[in-house]
């Protein structure tokens, strides 16, 4: 992302319960080349508006009816979820600065406004707002990333865990995993004093079709296929 193209198509949005401060502060900054401004004089609008088109900054004036400035941030810290509220905070009154950032601004400005302060303020908060918001993206990225990963890592898990234990032709248990299940079958059978069968089947003539894949899977399957829909559940059919 080119910040500093950005700035200029960042969303901003003037409140001010005077229409006069509204004109002012809107020539001033479309004279500097933003170009996505809106603007309301009833400051019970901004947490509505702001959970609608999520602003890059808000130019909050402190001193309003209905609803004050420090109000409309309260209304607004539940809605930014990620914790970095856009608010340049405009007053009059310097003793309500301090107690404006700690209420969750991030800049301010004092009245009567100042075209340079404004507008070095004003880029300087759109800078840390829009890289903010980027590294938010590249987290969510590298986090997208790093859940595929993991998920292919585990795939990757499970497939080698299944090759080790089961023969790929077929699906049945393999050496390996028949080792383990007849020695479960001969504790088991020891302990309930039962008697264990293993019974080993060879097919005829297997030996004349081995040259071919295409034909010795195909009956390799279909054998394994057989006995497993002959065996009972507690049986193991294995290759």
């Amino acid at each position: 992302m080119d910040i500093a193209a950005s700035v200029k198509d960042a969303q901003i949005l003037i409140v001010d319960d005077s229409e006069a401060n509204v004109k002012v502060l809107q020539y001033m900054l479309m004279g500097a080349g933003y170009t996505s401004i809106s603007t309301t004089t009833d400051s019970r609008e901004v947490p509505g508006l702001y959970e609608q088109h999520r602003y890059d900054i808000i130019l909050l004036d402190l001193n309003m009816p209905h609803m004050n400035g420090f109000e409309v941030m309260e209304r607004l810290k539940p809605i930014e979820t990620e914790g970095w509220l856009p608010v340049l905070v405009v007053t009059a009154e310097p003793g309500h600065k301090v107690r404006a950032l700690q209420a969750g601004a991030k800049d301010f400005i004092s009245k009567p406004v100042d075209q340079t302060e404004v507008l070095t303020r004003l880029y300087n908060m759109l800078e840390i707002r829009l890289l903010h918001k980027q590294m938010r993206h590249y987290n969510q990225l590298l986090q997208a990333e790093v859940t595929k990963t993991t998920d292919e890592l585990r795939n990757a898990e499970e497939q080698v865990s299944y090759l080790l234990n089961f023969d790929n032709a077929t699906g049945l248990p393999n050496r390996i995993l028949l080792r383990d299940r007849v020695q479960q079958a001969q504790d088991r059978a020891t302990h309930e004093k039962t008697v264990l069968g293993m019974l080993l089947v060879d097919l005829s003539r297997l030996t004349q079709v081995q040259g071919s894949i295409d034909v010795a899977e195909p009956v390799m399957v279909q054998a394994a296929a057989r006995l497993q829909a002959w065996a009972s559940p507690y049986d193991t059919v294995a290759r």
